[in-house]
């Protein structure tokens, strides 16, 4: 790798630091120090302005292509890189240039160019190298384009025309690529300021950790991002994933206020979080995984309307819960939920909501509107109502007991309620549609039972003065042992 060299510094009494990263391997790191100071390997391709650290260029290195076969007379294809010609329209992305194919004609972002690729797999490597400019491979064929001049497995080659007519190459060594872009931001390990990080490129990014003001990161490219070290005394933090990079917290969080957005199919991973706050969207097909503790002092607010997933591996305790799942993307506690106060869950998509310890929470709502329905593998404790209400096909499963002052069961549709044991004060269930109610044990001191569709009511335990009101086809079975 090529010498880093200092770029520029920030001073240490700014209070954000602002980073800007195109497609180059970055890592933050702090520094017994008394100034922010930016090293790279390609100098030029960087600025330091105020405070902000801004990737400017991009190391002209090219691109690596995998490809297991080139039928060339006649059709050409290529695969791996949907690179069809012959006749038919074709077309692939090469350093963010679109590359297309139609016939013996190629066009380069849809305007036409004077050369296309002939008969061989020489001078269709050649074509492409002059076409994008950059260094690439094509079964284990390395051609490139460097201040000017095209080199075929690093063989200086003649011009274009001379080359499209099949003459040979010389043979002068071709000069080596440009290294990959890489940078240090050394940070003083006194620094309290914000980080505002801007991350676009393939290339990994890793940071030690932070300490003070608010924490930003926007990813919205492929490259994954790891933060080795704590993030603690920070009061926002917001972190965004557009693409396919994700990024993983390796290290406790302790923030005011965390914001977290996969609209991409990248993935976000925390160790642990300790938050007065907490909201959480899920959009596409990345996944949203809390390894350890997970503790909000105020309201959690969690919502996927992707394919993605929400998982909490040792469950959730907050002021108040509002979960909702809107697709096929699916909920999994796999620890205890713990609320002080109201717990709201909802599933209007095919996604499933899966409590695997159970839940207890000051008053609980539960209502599943579709496909999706709920899992509680663990107790079931409300201090005040438990209200579950299925509208749709997906049902509610309770696999150990439920307890609580009053619980209201509806079922509308298909989704059907079925409970190992309900302890409540008052006992209230309704069946207007198909699926119906199945309670193997507990108890009850009051209640109603009202069955005005297909589905049935079935009770066994201790259950006492039930009203029961039955118009449809459904039965009403009470078995008091």
């Amino acid at each position: 790798m090529d010498e880093l060299k200092v770029v520029g510094t920030v001073p240490a009494d700014s209070a954000e630091l602002k980073v800007k990263v195109r497609e180059a391997e970055v890592s933050i790191v702090r520094e017994e120090r008394e100034d922010i100071e930016l090293r790279a390997n390609n100098f030029d391709n960087w600025s330091v302005n105020g405070a902000l650290i801004e990737q400017t260029a991009v190391a002209e290195t090219g691109i690596s292509m995998s490809i297991s076969n080139i039928s060339i007379d006649g059709d050409c294809v290529i695969s791996g890189m949907s690179f069809v010609g012959g006749g038919s329209i074709s077309q692939m992305i090469v350093n963010g240039k679109r590359v297309e194919i139609k016939g013996k004609e190629v066009f380069v972002d849809g305007k036409k160019q004077q050369d296309a690729p002939q008969t061989t797999l020489t001078k269709i490597a050649y074509n492409i190298a002059k076409l994008v400019g950059s260094f690439n491979r094509i079964n284990g064929i390395e051609f490139g384009v460097h201040d000017g001049s095209v080199f075929i497995n690093g063989k200086l080659q003649m011009d274009a025309e001379e080359n499209a007519e099949g003459e040979e190459a010389t043979e002068e060594a071709a000069p080596p690529p440009p290294q990959p872009d890489k940078a240090v931001i050394a940070v003083p390990h006194s620094f309290r300021g914000s980080l505002n990080l801007e991350h676009k490129g393939m290339q990994p990014i890793a940071l030690d950790g932070w300490t003070g003001g608010d924490v930003t990161i926007n990813a919205s490219g492929n490259g994954d991002g790891t933060v080795t070290g704590p993030v603690s005394e920070v009061g926002t933090l917001s972190v965004r994933i557009g693409s396919m990079g994700g990024f993983d917290f390796e290290g406790p969080i302790h923030c005011g206020k965390a914001e977290t957005t996969l609209s991409g199919n990248g993935n976000l991973s925390l160790a642990a979080l300790n938050a007065g706050g907490l909201t959480a969207r899920v959009k596409s097909m990345g996944k949203l995984t809390v390894d350890g503790e997970l503790a909000i002092d105020g309201a959690a607010d969690l919502g996927l309307s992707g394919n993605g997933g929400l998982k909490l591996r040792q469950g959730l305790t907050a002021q108040s819960l509002e979960l909702s799942v809107s697709s096929m993307g699916g909920f999994t506690a796999e620890g205890p939920v713990v609320i002080s106060g109201d717990a709201e869950l909802t599933l209007s998509g095919n996604g499933a909501g899966k409590l695997e310890s159970g839940i207890r929470a000051a008053s609980l709502t539960m209502a599943a509107r579709s496909m999706g329905g709920f899992k509680v593998g663990g107790p079931v404790n409300v201090a005040g109502e438990a209200n579950v209400t299925l509208s749709g096909n997906g049902g509610a499963n309770f696999d150990e007991a439920v307890e609580a002052a009053k619980f209201t069961g509806r079922v509308t549709s298909m989704g059907g309620i079925t409970a190992d044991e309900i302890h409540a004060g008052e006992l209230n269930l309704s069946t207007t549609g198909m699926g119906s109610v199945k309670v193997d044990g507990g108890s009850c001191s009051s209640g109603t039972l009202r069955c005005s569709g297909m589905g049935g009511i079935k009770l066994r335990g201790d259950f006492q003065n039930l009203k029961q009101s039955r118009s449809g086809m459904g039965d009403i079975k009470v078995r008091n042992d």
